[in-house]
């Protein structure tokens, strides 16, 4: 997209003085573990590390330049780019490289289904066209700025994942991203410590509409109500989803858990919008493998694990055990943990989930954290009988509990914030599983 040769003039540098820099593409790197020969070195200060400390390695690896903000790094080794603040510049060099690009770029968030819809987006357009997507749940400043910096006009549709945890967040971002086509999934309550109400959530998450293209496609479900008011005001065509009368869930996806069904429905419009036939549309879905840790599914000698252990926040887990209710099973084994970033209304929000426990009625419960496990002490427990109930502290401490004997038919399922930890209670649930069912036919 641009060349080292034009890195001065997008720094504002005279470039008389950076003759040594080649036609080469502009590569950037942050890590100097890395970094090949003619990347351009970005030394990013970050919380645990600062960058500047790894020029050196970055330079003796083949690194063209380096951009630095602290001058106590200045080398004539190579080409050297002093500015004030190397993030600010890494996020200005992703702006004019989407500038640049050619494409249609979409950019999806929301409080839970971003990275699923982001997933399939990506698996649905890929059989008409050539996609680049953001990878896992790169979804930061950083995460962004990187997947923009690596854009080529080979693609014809970019697909960005756009996560925040904290106002101002989503100011860089729709700035970085300058959308097509937004997509917003939900407004849950999550990261209300750094974002506060459900409001201010929905406020901070159509800020994605902010830098969006004049008249850009906004694509959002029928019932977020909260959306369309915070939207109003910005010049996008807003497309409702009604995912309960869209012809794709009911002629391919009737099998699919509803939130699931939402994600598909939305992704099935969007591509039907951009011209795609609804049989291509319906087979794609169907041929979708799913998102690590986001209720993915697997059968393993007749039990079926359901491991949700990426995040937790009230709407997703809400979501997961309705889901979860409308399955068919011998027995429900049911691993929670508490949920992170809702600030001081932690209580109040995880007390706000316990109706879905109690309806669901699972055989066996298990609760690991501080709230979860007090909610049950102070209110619940003589819902439950005391024997089909663990509670712990911490994920170590339970794991080593675990003696329960699964049957064919029976289904597991585990949900939490990413600091509980449980999948690794998951991953021993099914690794012992394995192991019982080997030494049985042994």
């Amino acid at each position: 997209m641009y060349s080292l040769l034009e890195l001065p003039s997008l720094l504002s540098f005279d470039r008389e003085n950076f003759s040594t820099l080649s036609a080469d593409p502009l590569c950037v790197s942050i890590d100097s573990r890395t970094v090949k020969p003619k990347d351009v070195f970005i030394a990013i200060e970050g919380v645990r590390y600062d960058g500047h400390h790894f020029c050196e390695e970055a330079i003796q690896k083949g690194a063209a330049a380096i951009i630095i903000s602290n001058k106590k790094y200045l080398t004539k080794k190579v080409p050297c780019f002093y500015v004030k603040n190397t993030m600010q510049t890494l996020m200005f060099l992703a702006h004019q490289f989407r500038k640049r690009f050619t494409g249609c770029v979409f950019a999806v968030t929301g409080s839970s289904g971003k990275t699923t819809v982001k997933e399939l987006l990506r698996h649905v357009f890929s059989e008409e066209y050539p996609v680049l997507a953001t990878n896992e749940n790169f979804n930061n400043q950083i995460g962004v700025a990187l997947f923009l910096l690596s854009l080529d006009n080979f693609y014809k549709i970019a697909v960005v994942e756009a996560g925040i945890s904290q106002e101002g967040d989503m100011d860089e971002l729709s700035w970085m991203i300058q959308p097509d086509s937004v997509v917003i999934t939900h407004i849950h309550p999550s990261h209300i410590e750094g974002l506060g109400c459900i409001e201010n959530i929905a406020k901070e998450k159509t800020k994605l509409l902010k830098f969006s293209k004049k008249g850009a496609d906004f694509y959002f479900h029928k019932d977020e109500k909260l959306l369309q008011e915070t939207a109003k005001n910005f010049d996008v065509s807003f497309k409702e989803v009604d995912w309960e009368k869209s012809s794709l869930i009911k002629g391919y996806l009737s099998d699919w858990p509803v939130f699931m069904k939402k994600n598909a429905a939305l992704v099935g419009f969007i591509a039907q919008y951009k011209n795609i036939k609804i049989e291509k549309i319906g087979n794609s879905l169907r041929t979708f493998g799913g998102v690590g840790r986001r209720f993915m599914s697997e059968m393993i000698h007749k039990v079926r694990f359901i491991d949700d252990t990426y995040n937790s926040n009230p709407g997703s887990l809400r979501e997961g055990l309705r889901a979860l209710a409308s399955m068919s099973a011998k027995r429900v084994i049911v691993c929670l943990g508490d949920m992170g970033e809702l600030g001081e209304s932690a209580k109040e929000w995880h007390e706000s989930i316990w109706q879905d426990i109690v309806l669901l009625k699972p055989d066996r419960l298990i609760l690991v954290g501080k709230i979860m496990p007090h909610l049950y002490r102070e209110k619940f427990s003589s819902l439950f009988e005391k024997d089909t109930t663990r509670l712990a502290r911490r994920v170590d401490q339970v794991i080593p509990l675990w003696n329960e004997q699964l049957f064919p038919g029976d289904i597991v399922y585990a949900k939490g914030s990413r600091a509980i930890q449980l999948d690794l209670w998951m991953d021993h649930v099914k690794n012992h599983w394995r192991k019982t069912k080997k030494d049985s036919s042994e």
